[in-house]
């Protein structure tokens, strides 16, 4: 199985939200990121060249998305769409089907094959299986090896991991993709610890 730990950053919580990022992080057998993309995207521009975000304030606050930088580094979605596909057809060609994780995964890919690459693209290269940490945190939850009231955001349930969350950039794409490497490791290494 050939994992990737995916994270997007949108302009707020509904799917017609504007993409803002998308990070991708192909994983070795020791769970090490090998390949890596991580693009800041934008909406494609109007007849007229102006492009119109959909975003909404606070969004942008929890992401640390300054949009006016933003606009300045990131690449329009019609760019986005061969990089995006270029990448998942040489991983799976060099590496066979790719099976997408993360917390709250399905948004991810969703919003990526909503504004990016479609829907086929996307499952011509990725197993539709894909692993939900949040799902995971909520069966350990439930066999009694996470505490009932712990959270399961990305951060807190890291941080009682004992990750030290200040090392990554938190809601940003590439930071969660990296939290979320550590977060699967010690998930697999509570499962491997039940009796």
């Amino acid at each position: 199985m050939t994992l990737v730990s995916a994270d997007t950053e949108s302009g707020g919580i509904s799917l017609d939200c504007s993409l803002l990022s998308v990070c991708f992080s192909l994983l070795n057998g020791k769970l090490e990121p090998i390949h890596t993309l991580n693009l800041k995207v934008k909406p494609d521009p109007d007849a007229d060249g102006r492009v119109a975000y959909k975003i909404q304030a606070e969004a942008l606050a929890v992401n640390g998305i300054n949009l006016i930088e933003h606009d300045k580094a990131a690449i329009t979605y019609k760019e986005s769409k061969p990089i995006i596909y270029n990448w998942l057809k040489e991983m799976h060609d060099s590496y066979g089907s790719l099976t997408f994780f993360g917390n709250n995964i399905q948004r991810d890919i969703d919003l990526i094959t909503n504004y990016t690459i479609s829907e086929n693209s996307w499952n011509n290269f990725c197993d539709r299986r894909v692993i939900d940490t949040s799902v995971i945190g909520k069966f350990l939850q439930l066999a009694g090896k996470i505490p009932e009231d712990q959270s399961l955001s990305l951060s807190k349930i890291t941080k009682y991991y004992g990750v030290d969350v200040s090392k990554y950039g938190v809601h940003t794409s590439d930071g969660d993709v990296l939290l979320g490497i550590e977060l699967i490791k010690n998930y697999l290494k509570e499962i491997s610890q039940t009796n």
